[in-house]
């Protein structure tokens, strides 16, 4: 299925949303903390966020893209095409933190502290799983890119400034912000996953430094419409299913006095060398007058490599 056509949503209403990174107190054992909302209603809990749809964490394996079938209804390949160039690559990065077992519903995880990569674990099929010894407790993380010789720019045995943001809404959507960095420096590696209506929260310009992320969304007209398959999209458990038209996006990137660069949905670039991913960048418009979702929404996903050393 073209990804031009979103004809599956979990949370029918996406409302506007406002992730902050925010600090940190008593850690659990895997070097983070939690707080868990009520997952009785859409807006207002303990996340301050409301429905979205993606995945949820993996359990003990590498985090594999959305899938096209199931829970999300999206599909990981590029639009055949579009009406906006540069064209898609045919690309994804999608990271998630592992963990032993499934979160409970709505919970928010966070992470700011020192740490010791300990594994490097490369699967020779674009999958790689990171695991590091922190201050607080051990973290671990798996990546899953289209390009199965992808080296990441760090090393066992390097310490390094580990910043996370997860949330789990009660309906499985999945927000991640990840930052490694040399502690008082500069970012190693860098990833965000935010499927919002709302700008980019302003305190991650300190997350991903040197580099800084803004959107720009009138840069494509949208794509064509193109319906779902018949008997698809036509009904839902609560409300309606919904169908979209897919606008593509681009994300201009700038670190230091560095003229900005431009990089489209589905695109790779470099940005003060830094390998620069934009795996997802798109809004979605409702197509149906009935849809309960009655403005725009986003995906966001992007992934940031220092250059080896």
């Amino acid at each position: 299925m073209d990804t031009r056509a979103r004809s599956s949503l979990l949370g029918a209403l996406l409302l506007s949303a406002c992730i902050l990174p925010k600090s940190v107190g008593d850690g659990n054992e895997d070097g983070s903390t939690s707080s868990t909302g009520s997952p009785g209603s859409t807006s207002g809990d303990a996340t301050g966020i409301d429905s979205a749809t993606s995945l949820s964490p993996s359990t003990g394996t590498t985090g594999g893209p959305p899938s096209t079938t199931g829970e999300t209804g999206f599909d990981t390949d590029a639009p055949v095409g579009s009406v906006c160039d540069p064209q898609p690559e045919d690309l994804y990065a999608w990271a998630t933190r592992l963990v032993e077992a499934d979160p409970p519903p709505a919970v928010e995880t966070d992470a700011d502290t020192d740490c010791e990569i300990t594994s490097i674990v490369a699967d020779g099929a674009g999958g790689l799983e990171l695991e590091l010894e922190c201050d607080s407790g051990p973290l671990s993380f798996g990546l899953t890119t289209t390009d199965p010789g992808l080296a990441l720019p760090l090393s066992v045995g390097e310490t390094v400034h580990a910043r996370m943001r997860e949330i789990v809404t009660f309906d499985s959507g999945y927000y991640l912000f990840l930052s490694l960095s040399d502690p008082g420096g500069p970012l190693r590696l860098g990833y965000l996953h935010y499927p919002s209506r709302d700008n980019l929260p302003e305190q991650l310009d300190q997350w991903y430094l040197p580099l800084q992320l803004t959107t720009a969304e009138d840069v494509c007209e949208l794509e064509p419409y193109d319906p779902p398959p018949a008997g698809t999209g036509d009904g839902g458990f609560i409300v309606p299913v919904c169908t979209y038209q897919h606008q593509r996006m681009a994300v201009d990137l700038t670190a230091g006095r560095e003229p900005p660069v431009r990089i489209f949905d589905h695109g790779r670039g470099m940005v003060a060398g830094y390998d620069t991913w934009v795996a997802e960048a798109y809004l979605y418009h409702p197509h149906d007058r009935e849809c309960a979702m009655t403005q725009p929404g986003r995906f966001l996903t992007v992934l940031m490599l220092a250059p080896p050393r």
